[in-house]
C-alpha cells in the first residue's frame, strides 16, 4: 500500500480516457460510461429476460445466457486497449469497482436458479500470459466469485490454440474461424452435470465465449452461461 502511495506520489496517475491527472479512470469518464440498460439474447440480440437464451434460438452446445454491464462503445475500447496492450492491470482493478449492483444480482439469479455454479474465466495461453503477465478475465472471475460465493476455478480448461488477437480481426466470419478448436477441457469431472459461468472482459461477437461454451457443453454442462464488463 505504501508503495502504491509513493509511485503515485512520482507518477501521478491520470485518466486512460481524456488524459486528466488523478486516476486511471476519472469520475467524469465513470458517469460518461454507458451502462446496460436491458439484457439480449446472445444469438438474435433482441431483449431477453436475464439475457436467457430465447428458446427459439437455444443451441444444443451453445451459451444460455448473457450478462454484461456497460457498452462497447469508444471510452470502453480505449481502456481494455491500454490494459490489454500496455498491460496496465491496474486499471482492469478500476474497472472492477464500477461493475453495478444491478449485474451482481442478475448473477445471483443465475445461481438461485442454475445451482451449483462453476465460474469459468477464458483462458490465455501461455506466451500471451507470460507476456501480459496476468489474465484479466481470471482476475474478473475473481471478484465475480468473491461476491457471490462460488469457487473460481482457473485449471478446467486451457487454451490450446495460438490464436490471433480478437480485437484485430473486424470480419465476423474470421473471428469464428480464429476460435474454433481453440480451447480442450482438462477437468470433464467438475463440470459433468453443472452450470458454468464463463467470465470474460469484452463479448462483441462473441466467438470466444461461444467457442469455450461449446467445449464445455460436449464435456457435459447441463448449462453455460457467460458474464462480461462489456458488450
Amino acid at each position: 500500500m505504501k508503495r502504491d502511495i509513493l509511485l503515485n506520489i512520482i507518477f501521478p496517475p491520470f485518466c486512460l480516457i481524456c488524459r486528466k491527472f488523478g486516476s486511471l479512470i476519472c469520475k467524469d469518464c465513470v458517469r460518461a460510461l454507458i451502462t446496460v440498460d436491458s439484457d439480449i439474447c446472445p444469438y438474435c440480440e433482441k431483449m431477453s429476460l436475464l439475457g436467457l437464451t430465447h428458446p427459439k434460438c437455444v443451441r444444443r452446445n451453445g451459451v444460455d445466457g448473457l450478462i454484461s454491464c456497460y457498452m462497447y462503445e469508444e471510452k470502453l475500447k480505449k481502456i481494455f486497449w491500454e490494459i490489454k496492450y500496455s498491460f496496465i492491470e491496474t486499471a482492469l482493478y478500476e474497472l472492477i469497482k464500477i461493475i453495478p449492483s444491478i449485474a451482481l444480482a442478475k448473477l445471483f439469479s443465475y445461481k438461485k436458479l442454475f445451482s451449483p455454479l462453476i465460474i469459468v474465466p477464458v483462458p490465455l495461453n501461455k506466451h500471451k500470459h507470460s507476456e501480459r503477465g496476468f489474465n484479466q478475465s481470471e482476475i474478473i472471475g475473481r471478484y465475480i466469485a468473491a461476491h457471490i460465493n462460488d469457487p473460481l476455478h482457473t485449471r478446467i480448461c486451457k487454451r490450446i490454440k495460438n490464436t490471433l488477437p480478437q480485437a484485430r480481426i473486424k470480419d465476423k466470419r474470421i473471428r469464428y474461424s480464429n476460435m474454433r478448436n481453440a480451447f480442450a477441457i482438462v477437468e470433464k469431472e467438475k463440470i459433468k452435470g453443472s452450470t458454468v459461468l464463463i467470465i470474460d472482459d469484452v463479448w462483441t461477437t462473441g466467438s470466444t465465449i461461444k467457442s469455450l461454451a461449446q467445449e464445455c457443453k460436449k464435456a457435459g454442462a447441463r448449462k453455460v452461461f457467460a458474464f462480461t464488463i462489456a458488450r
